[in-house]
């Protein structure tokens, strides 16, 4: 060996003798050891996507790293899953090496790779040709169990936690916290478990939307003198603010109104319970008409709406005593009037409720002859989906309109409603389906 070549392998030998002093492992070895390890150490270089261990064989070397990284992955009859990057200073695989066990995880190289192999059999005779070697890596590997067992102990917490509905944001943030090997698996779980938490708490405040929506619609339809009323509303999954409401405005006429908030949950469903409040509220005499109560509502509603929501209202009110219906619209879905063979579409003549607090609106009139209806509903009926994302639509309306008119009117919601169903063949319920038919007797 020349001169240069003896430098070279010495410095070779320095450098891979302050690899193997740098492991915790080995840190606290007598020099003499560290030369002998270092000296029995293989040089390697492996390329990108090289696969060094797989989960479950059986190991007889480690490797430690002195560049390029690699991803340790956890094997699983679902696939594979990420728990940690290692780079520069790892030693892997040191568990098969030391105690000749299954590999506990997949490494693949994912950039080229320098590494230093120890084989089993030289970190063994090692061992024993240095016996006090053994203590200081029962105390590492003492400390790395602890660096597992207690992380384990956070996330048994978290589970009971969990299981018992009592979850404390804390204990997720300490479990995120903790160090070595299961940290990714910890932070999953936080993950996890912040989800769940926000879905539990969505599904309680959903709940609760749905109950105060179903509290406010009319417990029962009431019953009128020359008018017969029927009434479906199927809430969404995801409550939305639909409602509808009857009553006597005066010993005449009768107030029939479908509704539709914007948004969705519980800020829904107090906006839809203030509007139809307040819409009662207003309606206290005998000279009121459609538009000046929508006009009313508009500007009490719009004067006090710090969020920016909207509701569109159709209002009617029926004279029970000559079949005039006095209708307003502001911005709703058209309601259908069905007279004798003609459908006639009462439109919109306003705004939505909300917007604009000096919004103007216009009323309708139709008379109504005895058999004749007015067909009322939200466009969670006409914006229903099939499976291949086709609308419902108006047309859909008017053809079943046209088919089934005759019908008494909880018989045409209901058969309503029901195509509605069918046409979606199984597909979610993305927005409230609320239909009112009245019919003059």
């Amino acid at each position: 060996m020349t001169s240069r070549e003896a430098a070279a392998a010495g410095t070779a030998l320095a450098d891979r003798k302050a690899a193997v002093r740098a492991l915790p492992l080995f840190a606290s070895m007598p020099d003499s050891f560290l030369e002998q390890l270092a000296a029995a150490c293989e040089s390697m270089v492996v390329p990108q996507g090289t696969v060094l261990f797989h989960q479950g064989e059986k190991g007889n070397e480690a490797e430690i790293v002195v560049s390029g990284e690699a991803e340790v992955l956890a094997e699983s009859p679902l696939g594979s899953s990420r728990i940690a990057m290692v780079g520069p200073g790892h030693f892997l695989g040191e568990m098969g090496a030391l105690a000749d066990v299954p590999r506990t995880a997949t490494v693949i190289a994912t950039t080229e790779m320098s590494l230093l192999r120890i084989r089993q059999a030289d970190l063994h005779h090692l061992i024993g040709s240095y016996p006090e070697a053994s203590l200081p890596i029962i105390r590492e590997l003492a400390r790395r169990l602890d660096n597992v067992s207690r992380p384990l102990g956070y996330l048994l917490q978290a589970a009971n936690a969990l299981e018992h509905a009592d979850i404390d944001p804390a204990l997720l943030d300490a479990l995120a916290e903790q160090a070595d090997a299961v940290t990714p698996f910890a932070q999953a779980f936080a993950r996890v478990v912040r989800a769940l938490v926000a879905r539990r708490d969505s599904q309680r405040e959903m709940a609760l939307s749905a109950r105060l929506q179903r509290s406010i619609l009319p417990p029962a339809m009431p019953v009128f003198a020359g008018a017969e009323i029927g009434a479906v509303m199927e809430p969404a999954k995801a409550v939305g603010g639909d409602f509808y409401d009857v009553f006597a405005l005066d010993d005449r006429r009768i107030a029939v109104t479908v509704a539709d908030v914007s948004g969705k949950g519980m800020p829904a469903a107090f906006f839809m319970a203030v509007s139809r409040t307040a819409l009662r509220a207003l309606a206290t005499s005998a000279t009121d008409t459609a538009d000046s109560l929508l006009s009313r509502l508009n500007a009490r509603i719009a004067a006090e709406n710090s969020e920016v929501m909207f509701v569109t209202v159709f209002l009617g009110l029926f004279d029970r005593t000559d079949g005039r219906f006095e209708w307003c619209s502001a911005g709703h879905t058209d309601a259908i009037a069905i007279r004798g063979d003609d459908l006639v579409r009462l439109r919109p003549t306003g705004p939505a409720i909300g917007i604009d607090e000096d919004a103007r609106y216009t009323a309708g009139m139709i008379e109504l002859s005895p058999g004749d209806s007015v067909v009322m509903y939200t466009d969670g009926i006409t914006e229903a989906m099939s499976p291949t994302d086709e609308l419902f639509g108006e047309e859909a309306v008017m053809a079943l309109l046209r088919q089934h008119g005759d019908r008494a009117p909880q018989a045409l919601v209901d058969a309503l409603v029901t195509a509605v169903t069918d046409f979606a063949a199984g597909r979610s319920q993305a927005d409230d389906i609320t239909c009112l038919a009245l019919r003059r007797t």
